[in-house]
């Protein structure tokens, strides 16, 4: 690695955010921890993103710009600026979010106190407008979570997880604007997948925790902001987030390297479509219901729970078949 390298890159992928930039690029430059550099990927923006973007290169040499000329996704962004990146750390934010003054100091810190982590990642809070004056963790929300590390929770300690797939999987606790990620770790996965139509970053956490230990911190270090473009808004309108994760689960179980970890990746995969087989009987659709219960019952055949399920979905589908004639 060059002398002069960065201790971190942080890549930022922007499209049409021109009325949240100024604010998310004065939250890095207020980093406590100074020593990094930022890729900032214009995906093709039709608002003034890139004119806003060029007020802070002249004003921080540190930033470098990438234009892409149409619309490419946020996966081509990101893997763009991280074919270019120089640090041994890489920390994203999307265009719109914030981090505290300490979010890189706090990070680069366990990354040293735990050397044997690829991934470290931290509690992050949501807002809308305004940010919280005491912003409650989102991860701390989730019962699984909450269970998982309580102990975490109840000192204010970090957590190492030498074995995190099954934890990655089940809790979901990494999120993309709150980690610090080795670039060696990134590299070992090549980046995001291409082309995969599906939650990124949940495939891309699951890939490295196939890999490289997590350390998880209780403290929020990162602000999400909800806004009706996100693309988590974008995705809930189309169905349940299970039905998102069913995506990633098949391409995960599809690749050889998951082998070992098949058996929570096939418990999530029913589990995942017996709520979605819920959704289609609340919206009366008898047939997509029926088919996520079969497969459901292909996923964990042992379960009564899911024969029930799929027993309710066929009848009710046949009395939909009966009564239309």
């Amino acid at each position: 690695m060059m002398s002069n390298a960065p201790l971190i890159s942080v890549v930022i992928a922007c499209f049409n955010v021109a009325p949240y930039l100024a604010e998310t690029l004065e939250s890095v430059l207020a980093q406590t921890l100074q020593d990094f550099e930022v890729l900032l990927v214009d995906d093709g923006s039709t608002d003034n993103t890139l004119a806003i973007v060029q007020g802070f290169v002249e004003r921080d040499k540190r930033i470098t710009v990438i234009s892409l000329h149409r619309n490419k996704g946020v996966v081509v962004a990101r893997n763009t600026a991280l074919a270019r990146a120089r640090g041994q750390y890489i920390a994203m934010l999307d265009g719109d979010d914030i981090w505290t003054p300490d979010a890189l100091h706090t990070r680069y810190g366990l990354a040293t106190r735990y050397p044997r982590a690829g991934v470290v990642t931290t509690d992050f809070a949501c807002f809308t407008d305004t940010l919280p004056d005491k912003p409650v963790g989102k991860v701390g929300l989730g019962p699984r979570a909450r269970l998982a590390f309580s102990d975490c929770f109840a000192t204010g300690e970090p957590q190492l997880i030498e074995e995190p797939f099954d934890l990655v999987a089940t809790t979901h606790f990494a999120w993309v604007g709150a980690t610090l990620v080795k670039r060696t770790a990134m590299m070992t996965v090549d980046n995001f997948v291409p082309d995969f139509a599906g939650p990124e970053d949940t495939l891309l956490w699951l890939r490295l925790a196939n890999r490289s230990a997590f350390v998880f911190l209780p403290r929020v270090t990162s602000f999400y902001r909800q806004r009706a473009g996100s693309a988590v808004s974008l995705l809930s309108a189309k169905g349940p987030k299970e039905m998102q994760y069913l995506t990633v689960l098949t391409w995960v179980r599809s690749k050889a390297e998951f082998g070992r970890q098949m058996p929570i990746i096939r418990k999530l995969t029913a589990e995942c479509h017996y709520i979605c087989t819920n959704y289609y009987q609340q919206l009366d659709r008898n047939g997509p219901a029926a088919v996520h219960a079969a497969r459901a019952v292909q996923n964990q055949p042992m379960s009564g729970r899911y024969w029930r399920s799929l027993a309710v979905s066929c009848m009710q589908a046949v009395r939909r078949l009966v009564n239309s004639h």
